[in-house]
């Protein structure tokens, strides 16, 4: 089972991926990601969870390839993967090296606790104002 979320507000993008995961699984979430993806500004993060999952089909690979390239064209900053074992790492490593930029920072974690900590609560905006105004809002006792 694959199960697929856009949080505008925390720029996150999750994806977990449970039990067994078929190609056909796979080839219906391709065509959603853009409608995801809409919903989400550029510099977010993707959380994609694996701790739960028992297997995945190995024809499921080039559409992964196909997600990393959708989610690289849309502005990802960071990737936080939870794999608790890495048998279960099924080639995402070595595919972010074709498929991401350099400039996306790239974290794994054996744990969902460990990699929900890695996700920044709020992401800091390009603008300056308004990542002062953030950091303002989270100094105790500083004007705003």
């Amino acid at each position: 089972m694959i199960f697929a979320e856009a949080d505008e507000a925390k720029r996150l993008l999750t994806m977990q991926f449970t039990n067994r995961v078929s190609v056909e699984e796979m080839l219906d979430l391709v065509p959603k990601m853009p409608v995801l993806l809409s919903a989400i500004a550029p510099g977010f993060t993707l959380l994609t969870d694996l701790s739960q999952l028992e297997w995945m089909d190995p024809a499921c690979a080039p559409e992964i390839g196909n997600l990393m390239d959708l989610v690289s064209a849309k502005g990802v900053k960071t990737v936080v993967r939870v794999i608790p074992d890495p048998a279960k790492d099924i080639g995402f490593a070595l595919m972010s090296s074709f498929h991401y930029g350099r400039e996306v920072r790239v974290v794994v974690h054996e744990t969902l606790e460990d990699g929900l900590q890695s996700v920044p609560p709020i992401h800091l905006l390009e603008e300056e104002g308004v990542a002062q105004e953030i950091a303002n809002d989270l100094t105790p006792g500083a004007p705003g």
